[in-house]
């Protein structure tokens, strides 16, 4: 499990499809074994501290039900104005040109 903090979405993005490939490619977890998790109080962008996410290899069954359910709530009791959010997925690996 990988915790990473949420201020910038670019760099989210560039961490989770780094962090698939080596689990994936070079540590031979299953894609769909891969699940990724994020919960943002506010508008990602304002320069501080948006939210937070994990990425769980190997998650166990049941994980991403548990986390479809929860997110939404948290999301709704968290929020501080426009912008919240959440997200559950199995990230893409990154394809390389030689």
């Amino acid at each position: 499990m990988f915790w990473r903090p949420i201020k910038d979405v670019e760099q989210v993005a560039d961490f989770d499809a780094e962090l698939a490939s080596m689990l994936i490619e070079d540590g031979g977890i299953e894609p769909a074994k891969v699940l990724v998790a994020d919960l943002w109080i506010r508008a990602i962008g304002e320069g501080k501290l948006a939210g937070a996410g994990i990425v769980i290899a190997n998650a166990p069954f049941g994980v991403a039900d548990h986390l479809r359910a929860a997110l939404p709530w948290l999301c709704e009791l968290m929020k501080q104005g426009d912008g919240a959010g959440w997200r559950l997925e199995t990230p893409t690996v990154n394809e390389q040109e030689d």
